[in-house]
């Protein structure tokens, strides 16, 4: 009849939602291959997702305490940090970060040397060359005199001095 209040139960569950704790592994190399992630933590589901920086992954769920994901290598072609969370039917995880990082760049046995002769010998105030790998993020040349301390997000330092740079690429 008009005026009757119908009361209607209706079950839910409060849940608590996914906690993660580490990942493994917690950094890549920029312009690597891709890789399984193994992200561990509490409270995941069957259906959990690993999120990266929001964008779903192919996810499996192993237990409440693990899940794996599968991280193409287009997704750390650059350097950044990415936000690494879990969703599960009705909940959200913490936010966990995952750095991309740039390769450290290493000398070559020898790698350093005269710019003019390519010997060995180098001398105050001359010109010199060093080669090796990872040295900087790109081709650059100084556009002008005097000649910058940093080209290419690469800087050099003698006895603690920074280097005019001339010349930068990633040998």
């Amino acid at each position: 009849a008009a005026g009757d209040v119908f009361a209607r139960e209706v079950p839910f569950t409060i849940g608590r939602p996914p906690v993660i704790t580490s990942l493994n592994p917690d950094s890549a190399i920029a312009g690597g291959p891709g890789f399984t992630l193994v992200v561990w933590g509490s409270g995941f589901l069957p259906g959990a997702v690993v999120q990266w920086d929001g964008v779903p992954l192919p996810t499996t769920f192993v237990s409440d305490t693990q899940l794996t994901a599968s991280v193409a290598a287009v997704l750390i072609a650059v350097q950044r940090t990415v936000g690494i969370g879990v969703t599960v039917p009705g909940g959200i995880s913490n936010t966990v970060a995952f750095d991309i990082r740039w390769p450290s760049p290493s000398i070559a046995t020898q790698g350093v040397v005269n710019a003019a002769s390519g010997l060995p010998s180098i001398a105050p105030g001359s010109l010199i060359s060093i080669f090796g790998a990872n040295l900087a993020a790109g081709s650059g040349t100084a556009g002008n005199l005097p000649a910058p301390t940093s080209l290419k997000r690469t800087s050099v330092t003698i006895d603690g001095v920074l280097a005019p740079l001339l010349f930068t690429s990633p040998a």
